[in-house]
């Protein structure tokens, strides 16, 4: 049978294993064995001048803080397994051998939180505070199954000699970077830093780097390492690079090369490993050539039932906000019917369909928008409506007032009726064709219906079955 807890001297106050009050160590506890339990259903608080060895199973479900100082290590085992957000609090670092993390709600560092032996992510990501605090890996500490919503979304900090992989990322995604290769005893500190900043600062050979994300990796103690970063597609936009192109680089007042020969596809995922660094900071994934830009390969303008479908294909799409659809009647004075938020895929085809009325020829073209404002332009391409009675167009129907004309052949005078569907004609007639909209406004005698409507003209006749409403 195992045993809940061996004491040597021990003020709590709380009851153990199914309290839901607070439980505050003040004396000595002592957790003896790796049978030995001790359960803390709420927070749990060791103080200022009391003793905490840890050599079995500390479950806390709660807050766990700590001010003792100098805390034991021991061989045990911590578990912080809350259903809400927990908290590691105190003046003082915990210090635990094993650690499990297992909420979901998350976990927030406000004081470090120190591993000694073997780390299990199981559930939730962990976050520092501001200040900041770390999760703390000693010399010959480890961790597994780190993974997207199992990572650190703040700092971590890495004691010893041996290649570490930091398990850090964003609230979604695990976004590691390494190092390796350490000449000496060394102290780093880690975390992710998402969107790119200085992005125009670079020096040769880099030209341009990736601004979706960096890293940040800061040396306390030690000498040399080298530093891996990775892209991964399916979580994190990349820049559209060469690999052969693809080189790391950190911020020195500006971003300079710091080496190293990429692997994998820059369609997928892959990594490039740094040269041996002596100074470190904020990392990314850079390139000596600037990313191949957004390549519209056609654009093509069709008319079909009364409308206009503009289609167009693009390559290499990166950091695209939007396109925007332009038109012009004269292919010159073009304006912005329409936006479209861009995908960001290598190879993309759009459609916009223009329901405008089209008598002769319109012009349009796509402005595709960066998100930091630059922009391109597709070539202009043109389509032309042609009407079956040369342009003139019955605009709306149904109707209520007035019918709208719009087109017809210049300098041509038409005639028009309009009869009720027993063929009486209840209102006629005549106008000129021009350029501008035509309105004949329906005689107030003229009752809701279905009407006939016929225009004539220079040897020209059109039928339209209208409605009055």
């Amino acid at each position: 049978m195992k045993k809940l807890l061996s004491l040597s001297f021990i003020i709590l106050v709380a009851q153990i294993a199914s309290a839901q009050t607070a439980a505050t160590n003040t004396g000595i506890l002592y957790i003896s064995g790796s049978t030995d339990i001790f359960y803390a259903a709420n927070d749990f608080t060791n103080n200022s001048g009391s003793l905490l060895t840890n050599n079995g199973q500390l479950y806390v479900k709660g807050n766990l803080s700590n001010a003792q100082a100098s805390m034991a290590i021991g061989t045990g085992l911590l578990t912080l397994n809350g259903t809400a957000a927990q908290a590691v609090n105190g003046t003082q670092a915990f210090k635990t051998f094993n650690l499990t993390t297992n909420n979901s709600a998350g976990i927030t560092l406000n004081n470090n939180l120190s591993v000694s032996g073997a780390h299990t992510f199981t559930a939730g990501n962990i976050a520092s505070s501001a200040t900041p605090n770390f999760l703390v890996y000693e010399a010959g500490s480890s961790y597994s199954s780190a993974a997207d919503g199992k990572s650190v979304t703040g700092w971590v900090k890495k004691m010893g000699t041996t290649d570490f992989i930091f398990p850090v990322g964003n609230a979604t995604y695990l976004r590691t970077i390494a190092v390796s290769n350490l000449s000496v005893n060394s102290e780093f500190d880690a975390t992710y830093s998402g969107v790119t900043t200085n992005t125009s600062s670079v020096t040769a050979p880099v030209a341009t780097v990736n601004q979706f994300e960096h890293w940040t990796l800061n040396k306390q103690t030690g000498g040399t390492a080298q530093v891996t970063l990775n892209w991964d597609k399916t979580k994190v936009s990349f820049p559209a690079y060469s690999l052969s192109d693809i080189l790391s680089s950190k911020f020195m007042g500006s971003w300079v090369s710091t080496g190293g020969t990429a692997t994998g596809n820059v369609t997928t995922n892959g990594s490039i490993m740094s040269t041996a660094q002596s100074a470190f900071g904020a990392f990314v994934i850079a390139s000596t050539l600037q990313s191949v830009p957004l390549h519209f390969l056609t654009i093509k303008a069709t008319r079909i039932n009364e409308q206009t479908s503009v289609v167009w294909k693009t390559a290499n799409e990166e950091n695209v906000a939007w396109h925007e659809i332009q038109k012009s009647t004269t292919a010159n004075d073009f304006y912005t019917m329409a936006k479209v938020t861009a995908k960001n895929l290598r190879e993309q085809t759009y459609e916009f369909k223009d329901s405008s009325y089209l008598n002769g020829t319109a012009y349009y073209r796509i402005k595709s928008v960066d998100r930091d404002h630059k922009f391109n332009y597709s070539g202009i391409v043109s389509v032309t409506q042609k009407n079956g009675f040369e342009g003139l167009k019955l605009l709306v129907n149904p109707v209520k007032t007035q019918i709208i004309i719009s087109g017809g052949k210049p300098y041509v005078n038409y005639r028009y009726g309009l009869f009720s569907m027993d063929g009486k004609l209840v209102q006629s007639g005549s106008f000129q064709a021009n350029t501008n909209l035509l309105s004949i406004r329906i005689r107030g005698s003229i009752f809701p219906g279905s009407y006939l409507f016929k225009i004539e003209g220079k040897g020209e006749q059109l039928s339209k079955k209208i409605i009055i409403e």
